[in-house]
């Protein structure tokens, strides 16, 4: 038996800086409205929530451009920007936010917010260059030259932190609207307890929401659509994100320190729609809750799995992914072209965990040439399957990917095989497991009720070692 899931160290722990900061964060916890006509933000429990808390100068007014820049010159310690909805829309040009504890508010509601307006921006240029921390952003919109074309770092709002070991400590970003930019809607690296709730993202070039090498964030109940066409206009080789937890893997392992995954995030609640790559992406990342999220017509659902380029054979963990709905409509191009949930670890670094619960998946996996199976797993230290309901299913529902340590498939429902694999002759199974293995698999009280395109059987594991007990088909049971 490999003894190398044992070799594998636990997330890192927070170094005396960082807790430090997090208790300081206690008194912008305590939270106060700010003024007359902008409401506080309420606080969710067990969230992380960042409610407003009330600067003790007043708030400056804006009117245009130019006193948004004099606004800002006067504020070395930071300070509220207030928009009236009376000024908009605001033409604004590519600003540098360099005074920590910065915060721009707008007024009204809906559409009625204040606009904020760059018609020119560029290629590694952004509408709000934020270099230095604490900075929050409520009840705006924020919108670039153009959607629909993908301009290399041209994000609306850039938040650059130090680096791994000096982060920007707080962003909070509630009830914004980011639209119509060649990059990304909102880029942070080197942040950390971030917040961001309640905004829509759309019509953006690569990404909605990009996070690299940033701790403790909560991404709740935003709207995410239109993110295309992503790098290239190839949607085989494309990148284009919802939202991505990220780092940069140049250097790796060796550039770990400098550059380390994302660590405790918190994906919830989200609505996200019509991407030619991947709903929720994760590149490694340490302790990541990914919940009751509706992911929708995009090739590739949910990752966090190992990560790409140089670190590529790493993977952090844990990770829950549990109660989402990942699924297409029959008329989207994306439509069984790609994996539901990836949670592979990597060949070096073996996942701490992947626990994938609850979920609905319908029209995923690829079909009906192959190759990406409903949910990937593999190379993880303790793998659970459980409760799941497929649907529709090209390819395998759950397949291993590589050699694994325990694994668990258990209570989960398989429906009909895709028409395009029956049609193929391809055989479909609710659990692939010809791959190397040195532990033995309990594949446990699953169904296959197909009767039209019934999958050709539960269990596909010629050669492995397998436990299964009460699986049932439509037509027996089987041990």
């Amino acid at each position: 038996m490999s003894e190398l899931p044992d070799q594998i160290p636990p997330p890192p722990d927070a170094d005396a800086g960082r807790r430090n900061a997090m208790k300081a964060m206690a008194g912008f916890t305590a939270g106060a409205s700010i003024y007359a006509g902008f409401a506080a933000s309420s606080a969710r429990g067990g969230t992380g929530s960042f409610p407003f808390e009330s600067h003790a100068a007043r708030p400056v007014v804006v009117t245009d451009f130019p006193s948004v820049a004099a606004a800002l010159a006067t504020m070395p310690n930071g300070g509220d920007l207030f928009f009236p909805a009376s000024g908009s829309p605001y033409q604004m040009s590519a600003t540098v936010v360099d005074r920590p504890g910065i915060r721009f508010i707008g007024e009204g509601a809906g559409d009625e917010r204040p606009l904020l307006k760059w018609n020119s921006l560029g290629t590694s240029v952004q509408g709000l260059n934020v270099t230095a921390p604490g900075f929050s952003l409520f009840n705006l919109r924020l919108e670039g030259p153009a959607g629909g074309v993908y301009v290399p770092g041209e994000n609306l709002v850039q938040v650059q932190g130090n680096s791994a070991a000096s982060p920007f400590q707080g962003l909070h970003i509630e009830n914004c609207d980011f639209k119509n930019v060649g990059a990304r809607g909102l880029h942070a690296q080197f942040v950390n307890y971030i917040r961001v709730v309640g905004c829509r993202f759309e019509d953006i070039g690569n990404a909605g929401a990009m996070f690299m090498s940033c701790d403790w964030g909560w991404f709740e109940h935003n709207t995410v659509q239109c993110i295309k066409p992503g790098t290239t206009p190839n949607p085989d080789t494309t990148n284009a994100y919802g939202v991505s937890l990220t780092h940069e893997s140049t250097g790796w392992p060796g550039a770990e320190n400098q550059h380390p995954f994302c660590r405790n995030w918190w994906i919830t609640g989200n609505y996200i729609d019509d991407i030619p790559w991947e709903g929720i992406d994760g590149h490694g990342g340490w302790n990541v809750h990914i919940s009751d999220n509706i992911v929708r017509n995009t090739k590739l659902g949910i990752s966090s799995a190992q990560s790409s380029g140089d670190a590529s054979a790493y993977a952090g963990g844990p990770c829950w992914v549990t109660g989402n709905y990942v699924h297409c409509e029959f008329a989207s191009p994306n439509k069984l072209r790609g994996y539901g949930v990836n949670v592979s670890g990597g060949t070096t670094r073996w996942s701490l965990g992947a626990y994938v619960y609850n979920n609905h998946f319908f029209l995923k996996g690829r079909a009906p040439n192959g190759g990406f199976p409903v949910i990937y797993i593999g190379s993880c230290v303790d793998t659970r399957v459980e409760n799941n309901y497929f649907d529709e299913i090209g390819d395998n529902a759950i397949a291993l990917r590589a050699a694994t340590g325990r694994v668990r498939i258990t209570g989960n429902s398989f429906g009909q095989k895709s028409t395009e694999d029956q049609n193929a002759g391809n055989p479909v199974y609710g659990a692939d497991l010809n791959h190397s293995s040195d532990r033995i698999f309990h594949i446990t009280e699953n169904i296959s009720f197909g009767d039209t395109r019934p999958l050709n059987g539960i269990i596909n594991a010629s050669g492995e070692a397998v436990h299964s007990s009460g699986n049932y088909t439509t037509t027996s049971p089987s041990s």
